[in-house]
């Protein structure tokens, strides 16, 4: 997806703030069913996911 993703945004005409990678903790707690809430802090996700944030939101946070 992540090879095909670049054409797609020039195509739609917006930005691509992030991307969240893949990371084994949200397959490993979707498989016990732990929500994924509660991933560590440090879990690639979880970075990427606050990175996209704090582009998005900016002076907000």
């Amino acid at each position: 997806m992540q090879s095909v993703l670049p054409e797609l945004v020039k195509k739609s005409e917006l930005e691509l703030v992030g991307i969240v990678p893949e990371d084994e903790n949200i397959r490993a707690y979707d498989l016990v069913g732990k929500p994924i809430v509660n991933l560590p802090e440090d879990s690639k996700a979880v970075v990427a996911v606050k990175e996209i944030f704090e582009k998005v939101l900016g002076d907000l946070l």
